[in-house]
């Protein structure tokens, strides 16, 4: 009978021990995950700003570049529609920029899963 109770015993032990590396491994494989997953992201969004970045560029060397060769800016100053429209143009462009500065610098972090 002591045996028997110290077999058991010794199965419980090893199965414990089993239980607790099978734990480990897996909270291994889920950490894993979670930085791949993570990575994944990351090269993403890099890859979108990228992109982003191309197309900024060439917005501001083919749209806006030309405004100032353009022939309303001969004459902006004397026409108060051209002046708001160009107006409302920077102000946008500052208050975007504006906000994105806001937001780096506080460390805002938008988490689309």
């Amino acid at each position: 009978m002591q045996k028997e109770k110290s077999i058991l015993e010794q199965k419980v032990k090893i199965y414990q021990t089993e239980a607790d590396r099978y734990n480990k491994l897996k909270s291994n494989i889920e950490f894993l995950t979670q930085q791949k997953n993570d990575i994944g992201r990351q090269i993403t969004s890099s890859s979108e700003l990228a992109g982003l970045t191309v197309r900024l560029q060439n917005l501001l060397e083919t749209e806006f570049a030309p405004i100032k060769y353009k022939r309303c800016m001969e004459n902006i100053n004397n026409d108060e529609v051209c002046m708001e429209n160009l107006m409302d143009i920077i102000h946008k462009l500052d208050s975007w920029s504006d906000e994105m500065k806001r937001l780096l610098n506080n460390d805002y972090i938008v988490d689309v899963q």
